[in-house]
């Protein structure tokens, strides 16, 4: 029963937990590091369509989880990546 199609069942199953946990730490990280908040928002290395859709993924976790100001938080950094956009 530890075949390898088994094990990558089992990984397979625990990735929401695994995704939640990212989403959880990123909300964090961002909430609390202003120079992470800045730096998210002015790299190049990442394109604003991932931004934005990385964003919408955290600000629905956030609401799921009711953390209001970190959503508020997010939507301010949303703001800030759209007008760049443009």
């Amino acid at each position: 029963m530890n075949n390898p199609e088994d094990r990558i069942n089992r990984n397979l199953d625990e990735l929401p937990t695994v995704i939640q946990g990212i989403y959880h730490d990123s909300i964090e990280m961002l909430y609390e590091d202003s120079k992470a908040r800045k730096e998210y928002i002015e790299t190049d290395e990442i394109s604003i369509e991932d931004k934005l859709e990385d964003l919408d993924g955290l600000i629905d976790y956030a609401e799921k989880h009711e953390m209001y100001e970190h959503c508020k938080m997010l939507l301010d950094i949303k703001h800030e990546v759209l007008p760049s956009k443009i």
